[in-house]
């Protein structure tokens, strides 16, 4: 993975991380249409239409038992959070939901700019990984990225490649400046 991407990754404004387990382990194919639904349910309750909505998905399996578990990232409004994330000893609405359809859950509010989410949902897959890590999350690692994130993360991909141009072009430009004066 390009480090341009992870940084432009991490900033959208993902409100959400999930952990999604299984009572029973799920083919691949199962797991995303698992998530999808969550994700459709999510959609859903903040009236957003699912092709606008805003996530990531990682399918991983587990280095313990070697059962295939998701990690997500969404971004929700500020006043449907409250579905995902709620106070310590209460369960969430997403929560329940996911415990009746699938198993166990884990929602949490992502701090916005020192989050480790977006670094642990993209752990390994970035040239920097090192060997213990890659072996350990090489089996069915994806990272799967809605098309509305993927536009927001190549506009800023861009962007950044604009700015790193125009600070090149500069500092080419400066030593002859220099020179005139």
């Amino acid at each position: 993975m390009n480090p341009t991407f992870g940084l432009a990754l991490s900033r959208v404004n993902w409100t959400v991380f999930a952990s999604l387990t299984f009572r029973q382990e799920p083919t691949e194919k199962h797991a995303m249409l698992a998530a999808e639904k969550l994700l459709k349910w999510s959609a859903h309750i903040q009236r957003v239409p699912f092709r606008d909505s805003l996530h990531a998905i990682r399918i991983e399996t587990g280095e313990t038992n070697g059962r295939r578990h998701l990690h997500l990232l969404l971004v929700a409004e500020r006043r449907f959070m409250g579905y995902f994330v709620v106070p310590v000893g209460m369960a969430s609405t997403a929560y329940k939901w996911w415990k009746k359809h699938y198993g166990i859950s884990r929602f949490r509010s992502v701090q916005a700019g020192t989050d480790s989410a977006v670094a642990y949902i993209t752990k390994d897959m970035d040239a920097g990984a090192d060997i213990y890590e890659l072996a350990k999350t090489a089996r069915h690692q994806h990272l799967i990225i809605s098309p509305t994130a993927m536009r927001c993360i190549r506009r800023r991909i861009e962007s950044a490649d604009r700015q790193e141009r125009a600070a090149n072009t500069l500092a080419q430009l400066s030593p002859l400046v220099a020179k005139e004066t």
